[in-house]
């Protein structure tokens, strides 16, 4: 028995090797054609029978590998090479694999260790070309190009290489040999849709889209299905001259088409639970939760979210954070790090999370999981501030807009349906190191500077004649372009050669390339007036003229990118500097350069007119988009047949008299039972459908839930059955401001005004509305009819003070804050006001004494400190100022 015992280990040994070797034959048959699934199994149950043969464990990485589970691809990849260190084909598949998972250092090594053990192996071309594509995000540009450049020694035919090459020459602003590199390749295999499309991209970065255009239209027809040139044509579409939102419509419901329809498959029932008024939980999906205008637009709202109205989650599509990832991070969301997911799994991911409303913030631009949302993983989808208009994806339910983007009337011009949000639709974070705001370079110079940081896309040639035509009328005034494509000196010729064809001279233009951003910030010191392109306009760019003192003159144009400054400018109060066609937009920027003195005042004003508009509060704004997401899961609800309501008790039912439903449901609001008041409110305005009272509270109850549609309605009812009662007009007021629909609610209040002209509190909500809507003028007139009606109030001539410094009246804002400082002596906040507003006057003896005086009436208050500090600091007042951080530690 002993001499025989190996054997019979031999041949246990011999059969496991023989059975592996056959579920590994049949197991590489699967995975040669494409069915990964059924394929690893077999290969891992292969490897198990005899996992002391290295080739067992390679096969069964490269079928994970390719079926994206990228952990167990690993695992079996490191078990290989613990079994044979020197086989190339180990270390060529391990960097693979480092790449597919956003480790392109671990990805170079292991590639380059793949090619030192078989320099003269047949896929040379092909591992030089990956070693490249793990450079690139290094940083290490020039590096990589010249693996491209080997790479296609090697394999000359090889179209990855090539349109790698002409990326990173793009990338090293050297776009003439980019296209050189193009056309080479191109007559070598002139239907390699990559090439078509990559010669898309470097046409793009010099600002030539039509030509772009011209090139994604091949690379669409030799392959229509090809994600990443359908995302480039339709994003590019946006910069073309004439675009329309109506065309736009028609272009991207290619995505449907080829995307959307074959992701229906995968759509499964949710289970999430269908309570009202409980947390929900909102996924926000980008891969630029980074130095980047999605970043910035995140990092100053998240740290606001109402856990008790939103658990946010925040799915990272992108490797790379920052210091703005840390801020957003910071608001204490959860994070999900998803970049190497698949779009099976992230969607899977979703779902385990339990996500109620799913949030795109990227549409078609890089780093987009569109084909996540195609699978639709969440009940309500939503596409917000990551993108320029629809989706085209009949999965994504909302499109979250203001009514400057897209204009009442527009909607259907929008796969998804519009959600409005009152003010803007994004709000912004400054940057916390911006230098402070310059003079206007014209006092100084004695002419007129005018600037655009814009992306070069956007200045197409129609922008470039328009802007000659400026510079034809102010034969004095000089133009300054900066933005990372003029650091391409083909770049800088095409430009000069453009403007030099509307008569402008190459001294009259400075074009230059990127800087660091607080450098681009300070760079505005050199600008008196910005120039906005169409018809996509300035979004961020436009921001950071505004927040350096820079007034920004747009013209609105006829899809969603082209309203961008059109909104911002409104809701900071100079909606004036809207230019209504190219006649009046020519006049404006003309205008302004012959006003050194006015663009002075606005300087001096501009960031003070930022900070306090809703485009820097971020509380509020997290409050307004807790309240729209709200609406949406309502509206999904009501959609999806929401379960009725439970019954009213039998004793509700006993009473017949819509009186006592009535009571009940009063008593129900102020228990906070609102669920209970509706169902009581609703029944007896069904028994005695003209009873006004009880349609009102109804409707205060709806508007209480979030249901403003219903809430309106019945206070409108409400109103027409007691047209005169003031109680009435000023709840269905409120409910149509909570809904966004501030238009409405400056007709209500007209109308309410007009029939009840002695209601100083209907008067004073109607300025609030027009204030809103940024008629300044007819704010201010309510708020002096209020003045007259109550001539002791202090709060119609703090209201016009506000008003008035907002809109740049500052010397208007101190007559009215003497008026009411006149009713109210002793309030320190009017004093801290007024301090404000000296400052805004460049009057620091009179600021410093108000802020003193607010801390004198209130010495207990940390803020008052705060005030006084800024003045110093504002006013840099040296005096006094050392003391004041130690003695507001003490009172914190």
């Amino acid at each position: 028995m002993a001499a025989g015992a190996p054997n019979v280990g031999r041949r246990r040994r011999q059969m496991s090797v023989e059975r592996a070797k056959t579920l590994a034959s049949e197991g590489l048959r699967l995975a040669q054609q494409g069915r990964m699934r059924e394929a690893v199994p077999l290969l891992r149950g292969a490897a198990g029978l005899a996992p002391w043969i290295a080739d067992l464990h390679l096969n069964l990485g490269i079928a994970l590998l390719h079926d994206g589970v990228l952990p167990d691809a690993e695992d079996a990849m490191r078990r290989t090479l613990a079994l044979a260190c020197d086989q190339p084909a180990v270390h060529k598949n391990l960097g693979m694999l480092h790449l597919a998972g956003g480790r392109p250092a671990e990805a170079a090594k292991a590639l380059r260790r793949a090619l030192a053990l078989a320099p003269w192996t047949p896929d040379r071309g092909a591992l030089l070309n990956n070693i490249g594509v793990a450079l690139r995000p290094l940083g290490r540009l020039e590096e990589a190009a010249e693996h491209f450049r080997h790479a296609l020694r090697a394999a000359p035919g090889l179209v990855d290489a090539r349109k790698n090459l002409a990326m990173t020459l793009v990338d090293l602003l050297r776009t003439d040999e980019a296209l050189a590199v193009l056309r080479t390749g191109l007559a070598l295999a002139p239907d390699a849709a990559e090439l078509h499309g990559e010669a898309a991209h470097a046409c793009k970065e010099r600002g030539m889209v039509e030509e772009a255009a011209v090139w994604l239209e091949r690379a669409r027809q030799l392959n229509p299905a090809a994600i990443e040139a359908l995302h480039s044509q339709l994003l590019l579409a946006h910069y073309q001259p004439g675009v329309t939102a109506a065309g736009l419509h028609r272009l991207h419901a290619d995505m449907e088409r080829w995307h959307g329809r074959r992701s229906r498959a995968a759509w499964k029932p949710h289970g999430n639970g269908r309570d009202r008024h409980r947390p929900l939980r909102v996924g926000y999906v980008s891969g630029d939760l980074r130095r980047h205008p999605v970043g910035f637009f995140l990092a100053g709202m998240m740290r606001h979210h109402d856990p008790a109205q939103v658990i946010p989650f925040l799915y990272s599509c992108h490797p790379h954070q920052d210091a703005v990832t840390a801020a957003i991070r910071a608001g204490g969301a959860i994070w999900r790090q998803v970049h190497a997911a698949s779009d099976e799994e992230l969607a899977e991911q979703i779902r385990t999370d339990g996500i109620d409303i799913l949030v795109d913030l990227a549409g078609h631009t890089a780093h987009n999981r569109l084909r996540v949302f195609a699978r639709r993983p969440a009940p309500v989808q939503a596409s917000w501030a990551g993108y320029v208009g629809t989706t085209g994806l009949e999965g994504m339910d909302w499109l979250v807009a203001d009514r400057f983007h897209v204009p009442p009337g527009e909607d259907g011009l929008y796969t998804e349906r519009v959600a409005r949000m009152p003010h803007g639709y994004v709000c912004w974070q400054p940057p916390d190191d911006a230098p402070p705001v310059a003079p206007p370079p014209a006092l100084a110079r004695g002419f007129a500077t005018f600037g655009c940081f814009n992306n070069i896309a956007k200045v197409t040639p129609p922008v470039v004649a328009l802007w000659a035509d400026i510079l034809r009328r102010v034969p004095t005034a000089r133009l300054v372009m900066r933005t990372k494509a003029l650091g391409d000196a083909g770049t800088r010729r095409r430009y000069l050669a453009l403007f030099a064809a509307g008569g402008i001279a190459a001294e009259r233009l400075t074009l230059g390339g990127e800087l660091p951003q607080r450098e681009l910030l300070a760079a505005y010191g050199d600008v008196d007036v910005a120039l906005d392109p169409f018809p996509y306009s300035g979004g961020v760019t436009t921001l950071e003229a505004l927040w350096m003192g820079v007034p920004v003159i747009t013209m609105p144009g006829r899809s969603f990118a082209g309203r961008h400054s059109t909104s911002h400018l409104s809701n900071i109060g100079h909606a004036g500097w809207v230019a209504a066609d190219p006649a009046d937009y020519v006049a404006r920027a003309v205008a302004w350069a012959e006003a050194p003195d006015a663009l002075a005042a606005i300087r001096r004003g501009l960031r003070q007119d930022m900070a306090a508009s809703p485009l820097l509060d971020h509380r509020g704004f997290a409050r307004d988009l807790e309240a729209l997401w709200r609406e949406l899961w309502h509206d999904h609800l009501e959609r999806t047949g929401e379960p009725s309501a439970p019954p009213l008790q039998p004793a509700v039912h006993g009473f017949a008299a819509p009186g006592v439903l009535h009571r009940l449901g009063v008593e129900a609001m102020r228990a906070g039972d609102a669920a209970r008041a509706v169902r009581c409110l609703t029944a007896a305005v069904a028994l005695a459908p003209a009873a006004a009272d009880a349609l009102d509270h109804l409707g205060v109850a709806l508007s209480g839930r979030g249901s403003f549609e219903p809430s309106i309605r019945a206070l409108r009812h409400a109103t027409a059955v007691a047209p005169g009662d003031p109680a009435h007009l000023n709840n269905l007021v409120q409910a149509l401001i909570r809904a966004g629909r501030f238009t409405e609610a400056a007709e209500a209040l007209t109308r309410a005004c007009a029939a009840a002209p002695f209601q100083p509190s209907l008067v004073g909500l109607l300025g609030d509305v027009r204030a809103r809507l940024g008629d300044a003028a007819g704010a201010e007139a309510a708020y002096l009819e209020i003045a007259a009606l109550r001539p002791e109030a202090v709060e119609p001539w703090l209201a016009i003070s506000r008003l008035c410094r907002h809109t740049g009246r500052t010397a208007r804002a101190l007559g009215s804050l003497v008026q009411a400082l006149q009713r109210r002596p002793d309030d320190a906040d009017l004093h801290a006001e007024m301090a404000a507003i000296f400052a805004d006057l460049d009057d620091p003896g009179r600021a410093v004494a108000a802020a003193k005086r607010a801390l004198a009436l209130e010495p207990g208050r940390v803020d008052r400190y705060r005030d006084l500090a800024l003045v110093f600091h504002r006013q840099q007042v040296g005096t006094d100022a050392a003391s004041l951080p130690r003695r507001i530690a003490s009172l914190q």
